[in-house]
């Protein structure tokens, strides 16, 4: 099965989605849908980060932890039959969230190693460890490790925050050092291994574990132990006061933890195969006020929904929103909380000086980079032939602030879009020209530029379905 593979194939990574079962059956709990446990399971949040009325929930009959992270899986702007969009929900949204993420870390791995795969184990390890705690402290049946960050993870990969070790059958303790630097607020290690199959058929609820390893840290006279998990309890905190016997996959937190050498130890029994290669992966978290949400550079339209993320500071906060750089603001009466959202103005000049600030219950401040406001092309219609190039032609809603329109065609095999031509404000249409309309699949979009030049978002594509015209030639 799946856990066989993963284990052979180590440089394969598996993706679950935890599925959308939860209070099935009138349960809260054991909702798990994959018992796997050589795999990364994905449950799902809503934008703000609070958990969905609808992913299921661990723990797994075993008491094995479950999910092990959580995404977006709300709301999730998603393509659907018919060229369209909406907005969709389940783990099967956040589930390619966390893959793609993946994905993305997989690629910078292969960067700074010579095109080398990372290690299933360690990808696990990396996305978990590194992930924004939810919920209870510490890992719960809800959240996992925590929600998905993936400005975290690269940060661990790109520090080399991590170290790959093999522990040998009968082999002793294995340790090594981590240097803390002065200023962290939580220091996170975590251990990882892909589990081998044992060849037996397993009582409901026998731990399926074979090789089980153990994780340490010991910093001056103290050793901190991982986080555990009471699946009698499944509400409970986890507690770090004792070995965890049912998990491939262990965190150690250690709360402002001093400066200087912290040692860690990995230890355990291999009873099946010679050695058990594993990850551990660490983490310094300095919980600093960072603004995530909006970034530098982003486009949106007049009366768009905006969302922010802001980390490490203490609600309730002071919102304030300007236009002009910060020149002056616009402040909102009501408190907000560390992720929100706010609508922009339905009329404002065009801007790429458009700033938000917030301000905590303790005075920190933190400001977005600027970003862009300018209209946005709506309800683009493309009037097309079958079997005729002649008298294609676009039409749109006149935008707001639009002193020209770029008409954009997709160049699909190069994954972008090239401008083909331009009409000045008012004209609201265009006459698409017979040399830009192929054999190839023709998608065409329409952007706003300002008077001052500002470029807004590109238009929601149009595709052609009709059939053009092919012609055969015969040759000798």
């Amino acid at each position: 099965g799946t856990d066989y593979i993963a284990y052979h194939i180590p440089e394969l990574t598996h993706v679950y989605s935890a599925g959308n079962e939860q209070n099935s059956c009138g349960k809260r709990y054991f909702d798990a849908t994959n018992y796997a446990k050589n795999i990364i399971s994905v449950a799902a949040v809503d934008k703000f980060g609070a958990m969905t009325d609808f992913s299921s929930f661990g723990p797994l009959r075993d008491g094995r932890t479950f999910p092990i992270i959580s995404a977006s899986g709300k709301e999730v702007y998603s393509t659907v039959n018919a060229q369209k969009y909406i907005d969709m929900e389940g783990t099967s949204m956040s589930c390619p969230t966390v893959t793609g993420h993946l994905a993305l870390l997989t690629q910078r791995w292969m960067q700074l190693h010579g095109g080398a795969t990372p290690y299933n184990y360690f990808l696990k390890a990396l996305i978990a460890n590194t992930a924004r705690d939810a919920g209870n402290v510490g890992p719960d049946y809800q959240f996992g490790f925590g929600i998905l960050d993936g400005i975290a993870a690269v940060t661990a990969l790109e520090s080399n925050w991590y170290k790959l070790q093999t522990l040998e059958r009968g082999g002793a303790p294995q340790t090594f050092s981590i240097n803390v630097p002065a200023g962290v607020k939580e220091l996170r290690v975590m251990l990882c291994w892909n589990d081998p199959v044992a060849e037996k058929e397993y009582a409901d609820g026998e731990c399926p574990l074979v090789n089980d390893l153990d994780l340490t840290v010991s910093a001056e006279s103290t050793t901190y132990w991982p986080y555990t998990l009471d699946f009698k309890n499944p509400d409970a905190p986890a507690v770090a006061t004792k070995k965890n016997a049912v998990d491939n996959i262990e965190q150690v937190v250690i709360k402002a933890p001093a400066a200087g050498t912290v040692t860690v130890e990995v230890a355990g029994v291999v009873k099946q195969e010679d050695k058990q290669p594993y990850a551990v992966v660490w983490y310094f978290d300095y919980q600093q006020p960072v603004l995530y949400a909006p970034l530098a550079a982003e486009v949106y339209a007049p009366s768009d929904e905006v969302y922010f993320r802001v980390e490490n500071m203490k609600e309730p906060l002071r919102f304030e929103l300007s236009f002009n750089g910060g020149e002056t603001y616009l402040a909102s009466k009501k408190p907000y909380k560390t992720r929100g959202k706010f609508r922009l103005p339905p009329t404002i000049s065009p801007t790429d000086k458009a700033l938000i600030r917030l301000t905590d219950a303790e005075g920190r401040v933190v400001q977005s980079d600027m970003f862009t406001v300018m209209s946005r092309v709506e309800d683009l219609q493309l009037q097309d032939a079958s079997c005729e190039t002649a008298g294609w032609k676009l039409a749109w809603e006149e935008a707001q602030g639009a002193a020209k329109y770029e008409i954009l065609r997709a160049v699909v095999a190069e994954d972008r879009y090239e401008k083909i031509g331009e009409v000045n404000a008012p004209a609201t249409e265009f006459a698409i020209p017979q040399a830009n309309i192929t054999n190839d699949r023709n998608i065409f979009a329409v952007r706003v530029v300002s008077a001052s030049g500002l470029v807004g978002a590109r238009s929601v594509g149009v595709l052609s379905e009709k059939n053009t015209a092919v012609v055969i030639k015969m040759e000798d």
